[in-house]
């Protein structure tokens, strides 16, 4: 295994700009990312703070006392009794066999990170993975990427939504299994394919909800870096929540109009709208009959949307103080109770997350908070043997397939080696087509206004045909070559695929077949850098 870095971002937008610490965008943030004691400075801001860490502590050890692998994990929970102790955070939703690649790209930051800043610092630094109990998106979690041998396609379980949370939705384990069997198939058979088989559906037989299979899953993926899986939804940890969800009850109007400030601020700059938040959007959600349901705020009431429920302040604060567990965060909440609850020393997010973050900082300013230093996470590219091989048999260029190029390769390659001028004199032949039929066309409309409508759609009918007889001749020259031209449809596959990076449609247990289990771990002991710049993971 062998891991290359290369540069393909883009040099302009929001990411690049934040990169480069550019001045337009200084206001957005607390930090700096181009401030090279941006870290040390949180570590002070944060010993000015105080934290629940007792009542967290014992939280985090109830809840993975239930996981397979918690020996190095509960070390790291112990830590977080230290006032010292600090943490790298960053979360994602639990998507089935944790949803595409991205999501453990983030996880392997947050641990890296974590390690480095350590050492960095001299403070104890521990990892936290936030997950996305809370969020009801079915949709986006339901499904991964399968490819049937020429096409990736969305392989989804058949579940009914019904708007529950993701930790409250039950797994249907039998469908599930059933689910399972379909993606393994369209794996490619190695020595590991079996064995990963038999594993994943033994910790499907342990879980309940989406939460839990993500949540054994990624503790066995990182079963030896002491990761913490925090579930935001998880009812023991509402109750450490109540105080936090009180004061965003209390400050709601402030916090309406702070957000509507931050979107309006980070629109000006052109980076476009991130969130379009409504005005009455009062950025929690109430659960109601087992249904997340948004909270609304006008003329002094909260309205529960989609119902008939209206409620006073003290009305919800007593709600809150009875069921903290029917309340939760949205995408503005959640990185202050974020902020509220731990001590984030930085958040790792991705390039959408950096973007919606940046329309924040009033609200946590709303708080007394400051917005953490935010990381962006590993973008990478895993690069199996015989593409990698193909590539640079060939000479090809990776900056080229990374980036979407890949048919205008396999057009170019086949120009060069066949010197047919189709495109010439089909474009030549279609010109004088329709030369030759202006003068239908002008005696036509002389005679009759239907003959000429007769004679417009005669010439479209020529044309299709002239188009036909070109596909014809292309397919041709495609299928004389069809060996050659298809090692640029794999790579475009496998790099590229469905015109996308790699890490948004590719799921890791693909990546665990092809190069075992310890593939992650063997990925986090290359010496990787926790830059932004794009590495490619070479099988």
């Amino acid at each position: 295994m062998e891991v290359k870095e290369m540069d393909i971002a883009a040099k302009s937008g929001f990411l690049f700009d934040y990169l480069e610490g550019h001045p337009s965008i200084g206001d957005c943030f607390d930090y700096s990312q181009t401030d090279n004691e941006r870290f040390k400075k949180r570590v002070r801001d944060l010993k000015a703070r105080s934290f629940p860490r007792d009542a967290l502590v014992e939280h985090l050890y109830q809840t993975h006392n239930e996981l397979p692998y918690n020996h190095a994990v509960k070390q790291n929970i112990e830590k977080l009794l230290d006032p010292q102790t600090v943490a790298v955070v960053g979360g994602q939703q639990a998507g089935l066999l944790t949803g595409p690649l991205y999501t453990v790209y983030k996880a392997m930051t947050i641990i890296l990170l974590a390690k480095e800043q350590e050492r960095a610092l001299d403070v104890p630094v521990v990892p936290i993975f936030w997950v996305a109990g809370e969020d009801h998106d079915l949709e986006e979690v339901r499904f991964v990427y399968t490819n049937n041998g020429s096409a990736w396609k969305k392989s989804g379980l058949d579940i009914v939504d019904n708007m529950q949370s993701l930790s409250k939705t039950n797994l249907p384990v039998d469908k599930v299994s059933r689910w399972l069997d379909d993606v393994f198939k369209t794996l490619p058979e190695t020595d590991y394919t079996e064995d990963l088989t038999a594993q994943i559906k033994g910790y499907l037989e342990n879980s309940h909800s989406f939460v839990d299979f993500f949540s054994i899953l990624m503790n066995w993926l990182f079963k030896d870096e002491g990761l913490i899986l925090l579930d935001s939804d998880h009812p023991a940890l509402r109750k450490v929540e109540t105080d936090y969800f009180m004061a965003m009850v209390d400050q709601v109007e402030e916090l309406q109009n702070a957000q509507a400030e931050g979107e309006k601020r980070f629109s000006e700059k052109g980076y476009g709208d991130p969130i379009s938040t409504d005005k009455e959007n009062a950025h929690l959600f109430y659960t109601v009959k087992n249904e997340r349901k948004r909270l609304d705020y006008k003329d002094g009431s909260f309205y529960v949307r989609g119902t008939d429920i209206q409620l006073s302040k003290s009305e919800l604060v007593d709600l809150i103080t009875k069921h903290p567990e029917h309340f939760s965060n949205n995408v503005v909440t959640r990185p202050i109770m974020q902020e509220m609850l731990l001590p984030v020393l930085t958040f790792v997010a991705g390039p959408g997350e950096l973007r919606y973050w940046a329309t924040l900082k009033p609200a946590f300013t709303l708080f007394n908070l400051k917005m953490p230093p935010l990381t962006p996470r590993m973008q990478m590219t895993i690069v199996p043997r015989h593409v990698q091989r193909w590539v640079e048999e060939c000479g090809y260029s990776y900056e080229s397939l990374l980036t979407g190029k890949a048919m205008d390769m396999k057009s170019e390659w086949l120009e060069a080696i066949e010197d047919y001028p189709i495109e010439e004199v089909v474009t030549k032949a279609e010109q004088s087509i329709r030369d030759a039929h202006k003068d239908i066309q002008l005696l036509a409309n002389e005679m009759d206004d239907t003959l000429h409508k007769l004679s417009q759609k005669n010439e479209v009918m020529i044309l299709d045909q002239l188009d036909f007889i070109k596909r014809k001749l292309e397919l041709h020259l495609e299928q004389k070559h069809s060996k050659a031209l298809s090692k640029f449809d794999e790579a475009d596959s496998w790099l590229y695929p469905l015109k996308r990076p790699q890490e948004r449609v590719i799921h890791p247990i693909l990546l665990l077949n092809l190069a075992g289990y310890d593939a992650i771990g063997r990925i986090m002991k290359q010496k990787l850098s926790l830059n932004p710049t794009h590495k490619l993971v070479f099988l």
